[in-house]
């Protein structure tokens, strides 16, 4: 049973860098992050596009983190600033980064996994070393999809301020843990809605009991959404985290 909660010591920003594109919307900025190559506008499903970005002197098959956004209210969510920041975080971290516009059902998640593990050897990831990270309304059906391993096999998974119960247990994550669940970070913003951090702590509960790899990052004075707030901290510090905890899994 690993249920962790990060005590880690304060980190600060480096300074003297400056993101000339929409990735400087994301908390963190190391050094460099917008020289990551990218490959965009890659057609995985009918109407549905993606993005891959790679550290540029990169040789071989990389493992992999999918990114899941949220809202879809955007007509092209992975092309904001949060999402191509996480991209090149990923690329600066050593890993790659996939970001995917999807309609919010587990059904385009599988898509994406399906299509980045078909054509691994051309896009340059390792399909058998893949991770979902998910953030607010993502987190339901990426986490759904991660646990029933119903696109294969995946490494690891990421929840950003996402809910992880609901009242069908066919629908919830919570309900779906087991002691042989994949690792899972959960991260939880302190001021958010109660709902969503009830359903949190309910997951978090049943991975204490069963056993089930969970580790959980709170920022207590953080609101939805605090990975694209500026002079944040405490906010960089789990990005940090999260990036140790993706290279960790995916690098085994």
């Amino acid at each position: 049973m690993r249920i962790l909660v990060a005590l880690t010591l304060l980190v600060v920003a480096p300074t003297g860098y400056t993101n000339p594109t929409p990735g400087k919307a994301v908390a963190l900025q190391l050094p460099g992050m917008h020289l990551a190559k990218v490959r965009r506008n890659l057609v995985y499903a009918p109407g549905r596009r993606m993005d891959v970005y790679r550290p540029r002197a990169a040789d071989g098959a990389l493992p992999a983190v999918l990114f899941v956004h949220g809202s879809a209210r955007d007509a092209s969510p992975k092309d904001g600033g949060l999402f191509v920041g996480w991209g090149q975080l990923a690329a600066a971290s050593g890993v790659a980064g996939v970001t995917f516009n999807h309609n919010g059902l587990q059904e385009d998640i599988e898509r994406a996994i399906r299509y980045v593990r078909r054509n691994g050897p051309r896009l340059g990831i390792d399909g058998d070393r893949l991770c979902l990270a998910s953030y607010s309304a993502g987190v339901t059906p990426a986490i759904l999809v991660a646990l029933k391993q119903s696109a294969g096999k995946l490494r690891c998974a990421v929840a950003y301020y996402g809910f992880l119960d609901a009242y069908y247990e066919q629908a919830s994550p919570r309900a779906q843990l087991t002691a042989t669940s994949l690792p899972i970070l959960v991260a939880k913003a302190g001021i958010d809605a109660q709902g969503l951090n009830s359903s949190i702590d309910r997951f978090v509960a049943r991975a204490r009991r069963v056993g089930a790899p969970v580790e959980l990052l709170v920022h207590e004075r953080g609101r939805h959404v605090f990975d694209s707030a500026a002079n944040d901290p405490r906010a960089r510090q789990i990005l940090r985290r999260t990036l140790a905890f993706l290279r960790l899994q995916l690098q085994r």
